[in-house]
């Protein structure tokens, strides 16, 4: 090009053009560029060691080590987008191109502002100098040439204030004009090529990433250990279509660069060919400054919404490599927990379960090899048999079953997930900007931003469902291995009562084979329930780890789908929504507790004022209405007794022998009862402190006042001198018995010998009725007992028990609760209590248990069309409540109602079928002269011949008349001499007396 006749140097011009292009948009594209192409690679990198990793863990298979892969890859490319795209754009376009439009201004002063470079302008706007101008306009031009040059003497103004005296130079105006503004805007449609290359770039990567974490969605499904199949869970991707696409997106940046150094040479080339140019556009009055700052507004506009569509594409993108890391993480730790269950629970246990039948078998061989043997050898040989097992049993299997227990550490693998992931959970992020059109192949608004949290989002919506199954798993597993060890603890207890039995029937009939019968019975009962504790185990590790399973497998499908299909404004309308139905849950939940609280309380009260008017009506009726009362006991009574013993005889001699009404005096049945043992331990340590402390036990006939009296005594007593009087074996006079408990205590009343009077004695006197009796000066010596109480209370530690009957009659009397510190009454025996007490002799026994339904709620059950646990588990609450109401704390009669509910007993198997409850009409017609009889027996708690003949002035004969009919009658027992009321019927006459006013 041979600019000589140009009055400046066109070479100058492009080439500072042409630095000035490179330095600013060729430099900014090219750290774009730089940038997006390290993200791909850094992307295909970690996807190439994920491969490789993966490959060997697939090989070894290692699930786990897959998981941990995969879940670190995610945090992986969720940090590299944290890096590499942020919200605000790494510079600003606006100040950029201000700058560069500033620069380039400055660059044209070049450009001389004479008359020659003014009429070629004119030459290629194809607009002509006129001729004959006049003089006054050429002197005029002539002074602005001077003005012009001294302008271009003054400093030129920085930035933007360059502009401020565009108005004076024309010439370079033009060539702004043309060689930058327009030039500029030519390039905008080849940046958006660039925007949307770049976005295709991200998509692919986007895409691949998706496969990804779709098929680690898929290992949910599969076993604990992988293998070889498991092949598809490595990353197929093509690198060269990677790279392709980078080389396209540097290459479109290029050619923004290219065609602004192009445009510049083509403009240059065509003003100095003096091309007419096609479309003028140049204004020279424009306003130039104006026109700049609306360019460098326009391209930063456009700059920064295409950046929008790239933010917003990277958001949705971590958000699914966020939710990946949380819900593979979430699969890593179940699949940790089950392999834990596996390898530190379930195979000791079952170890230790096969070294149990291991024991039973030869505990088994034994027992047969025991026929041979007769007499004190027979029995030596069970006693040494049986010593063994439990030796064996207790102090080595147990304790090994339990150790292996506690050693799996089991709620604490569960506390570990739960603890692990509510901080995984925290991790996520609170704020994500989405867009309702995730379209991103477009520039984007930031008024189309929407914020969302993910974390609101999962801890409201999924979060909850799976928060819930660790605290139920922890109890669900505590309260399986209390069950499972408990029932393991029952074997060596059915092996010793089982031999104890065959023992006791040995020495009752002498019969070897059948003691060896019962035995060997008792060990196949044993044998078959440990294989249903094993049973019972495996399918409880199964339900529970499956359970665990499905929750983990539903939350993985739903935290997949979070922002999936949903736009902006509905996710954060779900998270609304969520928080509302979380606060009516709360709301609703304290009226729920303050219902659950009220309606108990109001029922109870209810029941009471129904049970007062009741009797109080039956009372009145009395008052008013005349019987005619046959003079004898209908038949009702009598058949329900032989039914009762013909139900009773059918069941084996053990089970009969485990629900014998006796107290305890060993304590292999003996179910404790928490707030009678802590008041009776609270007066023993008041006492030893010096403080008054005499203790009375109050309850029913078979509450259980001797049982736990012996239970105190024998387990919670060891340096104490113990006196027991049980004041029921003997028939002895109210004066005889106490003398004999006043001679136990001389050396306490003897104020010459001070060196007895230590704190070592415990006295116990169970029977407190048989200090009195209900005729004149009946209570004397029961108050000469009060009064030794009262002066031996600081040495002597008293512990007395009395019928409640009895214990009703005599406070009302002389008010003796006043004598005793403590009153504890076995008055709370709930369903739950009895429940407790009864199975845990049946569990001994080795018998299953099934209960049978009502015939008349057959029907009932059927249409809620329940499974068999849950309709076993419905009976047996309803059988335990009716007894608990019928039998009135009174153990001895829920024993027998217990063995009469065997409605029978099939392959180890006893059916238990709930019966109604004995009409009450037969006491109705009991005449007023035995009631009154019933009333003295009760406030005795038993009375015999002699002392019916004392209080009712008859002869002997008479007195033994008269109990005897009502022993035939079926209305009393006898133990010994004392003649008792039969506990079969034992509610309903108490009921009756209370009707009567006989009790009150």
């Amino acid at each position: 090009m041979d600019h000589n006749h140009q009055s400046f140097e066109f070479d100058n011009l492009v080439s500072g053009m042409e630095n000035l292009i490179n330095k600013t948009i060729g430099d900014r594209f090219e750290k774009e560029a730089l940038l997006f192409g390290e993200f791909a690679d850094h992307f295909i990198e970690r996807l190439e060691e994920y491969n490789l990793k993966a490959d060997e863990d697939i090989k070894k298979g290692s699930l786990q080590a897959l998981l941990f892969e995969n879940a670190s890859l995610s945090k992986t490319i969720y940090l590299m987008l944290q890096e590499s795209f942020s919200e605000k754009p790494t510079f600003s376009l606006s100040e950029l191109t201000l700058a560069l439009l500033s620069d380039a201004y400055k660059l044209l002063e070049i450009i001389p502002e004479n008359e020659e470079v003014a009429e070629q302008i004119r030459v290629i706007r194809n607009k002509k100098k006129k001729k004959g101008i006049p003089l006054f306009l050429t002197k005029l031009s002539a002074r602005k040439d001077v003005a012009r040059n001294r302008a271009r003497e003054i400093s030129i103004p920085e930035s933007s204030s360059y502009f401020a005296d565009y108005k004076r130079f024309p010439n370079r105006n033009f060539f702004y004009h043309y060689l930058v503004l327009t030039n500029l805007r030519k390039q905008t449609e080849l940046e958006e090529t660039i925007y949307l290359k770049l976005i295709e770039l991200l998509n692919y990567l986007w895409t691949i990433d998706k496969i990804r974490i779709e098929k680690s969605g898929q290992l949910s499904t599969t076993d604990y250990i992988i293998d070889a199949s498991a092949e598809n869970m490595l990353i197929d991707f093509r690198v060269d279509e990677i790279r392709n696409l980078i080389a396209g997106l540097k290459s479109s940046m290029a050619q923004i660069k290219a065609g602004l150094i192009k445009e510049v040479d083509n403009f240059m080339a065509d003003f100095s060919a003096n091309k007419i140019l096609e479309k003028d556009t140049f204004r020279g009055n424009g306003n130039l400054k104006k026109e700049s700052e609306q360019l460098a507004i326009s391209l930063n506009k456009s700059h920064q919404n295409w950046h929008n569509s790239i933010f917003l594409l990277t958001e949705d993108w971590k958000l699914d490599a966020e939710m990946n890391t949380f819900r593979v993480f979430i699969l890593k730790q179940f699949f940790n927990f089950s392999q834990v269950i596996s390898t530190k629970f379930t195979v000791p246990v079952e170890e230790i379960i096969q070294s149990m039948n291991d024991s039973l078998e030869e505990l088994n061989s034994k027992i047969n090899n025991s026929g041979k043997k007769s007499g004190d050898d027979f029995i030596k040989h069970f006693k040494d048999a049986k010593a063994e097992f439990k030796r064996k049993f207790r102090l080595k299997i147990i304790p090994a079953m339990k150790d292996a227990i506690i050693k799996a550490e089991i709620p604490k693998a569960v506390d570990t997930i739960e603890t692990d992931t509510s901080s995984t959970f925290n991790e996520i992020s609170d704020r994500r900007i989405v867009t309702n059109n995730s379209e991103y192949s477009r520039p984007i608004e930031k008024s189309e931003f929407q914020k969302i949290s993910p974390r609101v989002l999962v801890g409201y919506e999924l979060m909850p469902e799976l928060k819930a199954v660790f605290p139920n798993l922890k109890t669900t597993f505590i309260h399986h291995v209390q069950l499972f060890e408990n029932k393991v603890e029952e074997i060596p207890e059915i092996i010793d009562f089982t031999i104890e039995s065959s023992i006791s029937f040995y020495e009752k009939d002498k019969n070897a084979d059948e003691s060896v019968k019962i035995t060997a019975e008792g060990i196949g009962r044993a044998e078959k329930k440990l294989a249903e504790i094993n049973e019972l185990h495996k399918t409880f590790i199964d339900q529970e780890v499956e359970t665990l399973k499905v929750s983990i497998d539903q939350f993985i499908k739903e935290i997949a789908t979070i922002a999936n299909s949903e736009t902006a404004s509905q996710i954060n309308m779900r998270i609304v929504k969520l928080q509302a139905i979380a606060k009516s849950k709360e709301i609703r939940q304290n009226i729920t507790n303050q219902i659950k609280s009220f309606v108990p309380v109001a029922a109870k009260q209810i029941k009471k004022g129904s049970a007062f008017l009741w009797q109080s009506s039956e009372r009145i009726g009395k008052q008013f209405k005349v019987d005619d009362k046959p003079q004898f006991i209908a038949s009702d009574i009598s058949d329900y007794l032989a039914t009762t013993e013909i139900a009773i005889n059918k069941l084996p001699y053990i089970y009969q022998r485990l629900f014998k009404i006796e107290p305890l005096k060993s304590f292999e049945l003996f179910v404790g009862r928490d707030k009678p043992a802590e008041m009776l331990s609270n007066a023993y340590a008041k006492w030893k402190n010096g403080r008054f402390a005499p203790v009375v036990i109050i309850g029913e006939k078979g509450s259980g006042k001797t049982t736990i009296l012996n239970w105190f005594l024998k387990t919670k007593i060891h340096n104490e001198k113990v006196i027991f009087l049980d004041l029921h074996e003997q028939n002895k006079t109210p004066e005889t018995f106490y003398k004999e408990i006043e001679s136990l205590l001389a050396d306490k009343l003897d104020p010459v010998s001070p060196g007895q009077t230590g704190r070592n004695t415990i006295l116990a006197l169970d029977g407190l009725a048989r200090l009195f009796n209900t005729e004149v000066n009946g209570f004397k010596y029961l108050m000469k007992t009060m009064k030794l109480i009262s002066e031996t209370n600081s040495q002597v530690f008293w512990i007395v028990s009395s019928h409640l009957y009895s214990w009703y009659y005599i406070d009302k009397s002389f008010n003796i609760s006043d004598y005793f510190a403590y009153h504890i009454k076995l008055t709370d025996i709930n369903s739950e209590d009895l429940r407790r007490i009864i199975k845990r002799r049946h569990n001994i026994s080795g018998f299953k248990l099934i209960f049978e339904s009502i015939p008349s709620k057959n029907r009932f059950i059927k249409s809620k069309k329940i499974n068999r646990e849950k309709q076993q588990s419905e009976l047996e609450d309803a059988y335990f409540k009716s007894l608990t109401e019928f039998n009135n704390n009174n153990l001895s009669q829920a024993f027998l109602y217990w063995l009469r509910s065997t409605s029978e007993l099939k392959d180890d198997v006893i059916y238990i079928r709930q019966i109604s409850e004995i009409k009450n009409n037969f006491i109705k017609s009991i005449s007023m002269p035995k009631m009154i009889s019933l009333k003295n027996i009760l406030v005795h708690n038993g009375i015999t011949i002699e002392g019916h003949s004392r209080k009712f002035d008859h002869d002997l004969e008479l007195s033994k008349l008269h109990l005897d009919q009502m022993l035939d009658d079926g209305l009393l027992v006898k133990n010994q001499d004392y003649y008792l009321i039969n506990p079969l019927i034992y509610s309903q006459i108490i009921n009756e007396l209370y009707v009567l006013n006989l009790l009150h």
